[in-house]
């Protein structure tokens, strides 16, 4: 055991001081959220809206062996782009390549699930073209 005068240890902390005492200049705090007009301004100048042209699909090299979370989500946002601008074919066409990769259960039930829509809407429009049902 340490000896009575030990100044060292886990209970010999001082809490009695504190920064004011110490001589440091008080820290301001900024708001997390703050931000100024210059650095307002700056921004607005560099910002520029995204355009959705239903092209992400080019952006992805299939097929993507244990693909990461963001990947992933990738994935599926080209499968629902196509789906949405009507674009089936194309939409199957893109889970399908992306089935040969290697996903993992819950990513592979996605693209499945999104593949079998797709061949869903063909066969109701009857056909293999795109464009609206007859």
């Amino acid at each position: 055991m340490a000896e009575d005068g030990d100044d060292g240890g886990f209970l010999a902390m001082d809490l009695g001081s504190s920064d004011s005492e110490s001589g440091a200049a008080p820290e301001v705090k900024v708001p997390r959220d703050f931000q100024s007009q210059e650095d307002y301004e700056a921004q607005k100048a560099s910002w520029k809206p995204t355009v959705d042209d239903g092209e992400l699909f080019k952006t992805i090299k299939l097929p993507l062996t244990n693909p990461s979370k963001p990947e992933f989500q990738t994935i599926i946002h080209a499968i629902e782009q196509l789906y949405f601008y009507d674009r089936f074919r194309e939409a199957s066409e893109l889970a399908e390549k992306a089935l040969e990769g290697d996903l993992e259960g819950d990513y592979r039930k996605a693209v499945v699930k999104y593949h079998e829509r797709c061949v869903a809407q063909l066969e109701e429009w009857g056909s293999v073209q795109w464009g609206s049902p007859q």
